[in-house]
């Protein structure tokens, strides 16, 4: 990491701090303590998060789960308009998070009008030499226990293949969970990834009153501890690539 890149990351960090402490920022609806980590659970595959979620008050918002999430975080935000959840610009990127063989995914923002829920997404590597994920997903608020199958409950495109088809090749089912099918397939790096220090930026400027989720989401990331950039797998193709 460059002197420069570390000089802008605590700069935003005491911009921010200083921001809080005059109440620049609106408050999340949600309490930290509400939106604290789950004890004794670790994320380290799609049924831990599962768990980690199971473990936390009910309803849960998206935002409050990712405030939830372990720090320093490791993070990549792109700029894509070709996905489940396209960013609409690069100030409001989709974001993937990293732990270990498990990627987590969401949107700064969204249509709501197009689509009514915030989601996660989620991938874990199954085949690292291959680059082979399953995916899955959740809608959020998140408002009773899941189940085992819930994060493939609605992937299925028709009887053969998933959604996720469409853009990650290769795929196939790798087993059934509750009877419901487990999709693998290539996993795809962003063509257009962002700087981790726009998020401070953008988390700044950004106003509760004209834009309370984006800000909501901006704040769950950016306010809770250090975020550490991370790239994909130098091999793994972009969508332009298939």
């Amino acid at each position: 990491m460059s002197w420069t890149t570390i000089k802008n990351r605590v700069f935003w960090i005491i911009i921010i701090a200083l921001l809080q402490a005059c109440g620049g920022k609106a408050e999340n609806p949600q309490t930290s303590d509400l939106c604290s980590s789950p004890p004794d659970i670790a994320l380290v595959d799609i049924q831990s998060v599962v768990d980690w979620i199971n473990a936390m008050e009910k309803p849960l918002t998206l935002p409050c789960f990712i405030q939830s999430l372990p720090r320093p975080l490791r993070i990549q935000p792109a700029y894509s308009e070709f996905s489940a959840q396209p960013s609409p610009n690069a100030g409001s990127p989709r974001i993937f998070f990293f732990f270990d063989r498990l990627i987590l995914t969401v949107a700064v923002d969204q249509d709501f009008a197009e689509m009514p829920y915030p989601l996660l997404e989620m991938s874990y590597l199954v085949d690292e030499p291959n680059l082979i994920t399953t995916k899955a997903e959740l809608k959020f608020p998140i408002v009773e226990t899941l189940s085992a199958g819930s994060p493939y409950l609605d992937l299925s495109f028709n009887e053969r293949i998933s959604q996720c088809s469409f853009c990650h090749p290769r795929e196939s089912i790798r087993e059934t969970i509750e009877d419901k099918p487990v999709y693998q397939s290539t996993m795809l790096r962003p063509a257009r990834p962002q700087p981790v220090e726009r998020l401070y930026q953008e988390n700044i400027a950004c106003e509760a009153s004209r834009e309370p989720h984006r800000c909501a989401m901006l704040a769950s990331i950016v306010d809770h501890g250090e975020l550490v950039p991370f790239q994909f797998p130098a091999g793994a193709p972009t969508i332009f690539d298939n």
